[in-house]
């Protein structure tokens, strides 16, 4: 079974490499995992690694298994984060004005798409989150890059480097 994993800041284009694979790959939008446990109300970090390792057990066998986003919870207040077992591990490679860029598109879409909602939550006071400036953004993304790239030894990739690689391991079938 081969598992990739792709991490990368918000907005760096994760979802978007996984989405151009859904026909050739097992796509996994790690947020799914999340948001199915979190739905559970349990409190436990043992219970978040066993419902993880059930979810790594199911994944399809004879397929390249992609999985997208980082996989952590908040767990009596702290930061649980599982201890991904992968063959490839890629984090996304973006200068920051591209990132920005790409970050706020994916905001202004949201907003569009969602204005009805958007001013429903307005109206009774619960806010959008908050938008970050540029620097922000920078930080967010330093932080991210030093504690996957270089604490759990991913490689730094471009998008198009990425995609080329799972392209060519679709194309010879070494999987």
């Amino acid at each position: 079974m081969l598992i990739i994993h792709i991490a990368g800041t918000s907005g760096s284009g994760k979802t978007y490499i996984g989405n151009l694979f859904n026909k050739d790959c097992n796509v996994i939008d790690l947020d799914d995992w999340t948001e199915e446990f979190n739905k559970k109300n349990i409190k436990n970090n043992k219970e978040f690694i066993k419902f993880i390792d059930d979810k790594i057990n199911k994944l399809d066998q004879n397929k390249i298994n992609l999985l997208v986003g980082y996989l952590d919870v908040y767990i009596n207040n702290k930061l649980v984060v599982y201890p991904l077992k992968t063959n490839l591990n890629f984090f996304i490679k973006i200068s920051p004005k591209k990132l920005f860029l790409q970050y706020n598109t994916r905001i202004v879409n949201y907003i569009c798409k969602n204005k009805n909602n958007i001013i429903l939550n307005l109206n009774n006071n619960k806010l959008p989150p908050k938008f970050t400036n540029r620097q922000e953004l920078e930080k967010e993304y330093n932080t991210d890059y030093n504690d996957y790239v270089s604490t759990l030894n991913y490689t730094l990739s471009t998008s198009t480097q990425i995609i080329n690689f799972i392209k060519n391991i679709i194309k010879k079938g070494e999987f």
